[in-house]
């Protein structure tokens, strides 16, 4: 029976890869600038270039693919997911009551 859970185990890990890769290539592909939304979400309209060059950096998103893939993946070990596009609130939740 132990041999049975940790090979199902073992077998989570590509599953969750190529979960992974596929979410983060369709975040990829999608149509949209993720930049203009975040800054239409904060109440700006008409972002200038500035603005938007200035986020696309602070987001680094001008960093070529396969290292915002690697990077998002060691934030996610330890529950870092970043900050909501829409709300601007950090992506981790602690336990109940605020505690950490």
């Amino acid at each position: 029976m132990l041999r049975y859970i940790a090979r199902r185990i073992a077998y989570l890990v590509p599953v969750w890869l190529g979960i992974s890769i596929l979410a983060f290539a369709l975040s990829i592909l999608a149509p949209g600038d993720p930049v203009r939304q975040i800054l239409q979400a904060g109440g700006i309209d008409a972002p200038s270039a500035e603005q938007g060059r200035a986020l696309r950096q602070y987001l680094r998103l001008d960093d070529p693919p396969p290292g915002r893939y690697v990077r998002g993946l060691a934030d996610a070990v330890p529950g870092e997911f970043g900050r909501s596009c829409s709300t601007a609130e950090p992506g981790r939740r602690g336990p109940p009551g605020g505690r950490r």
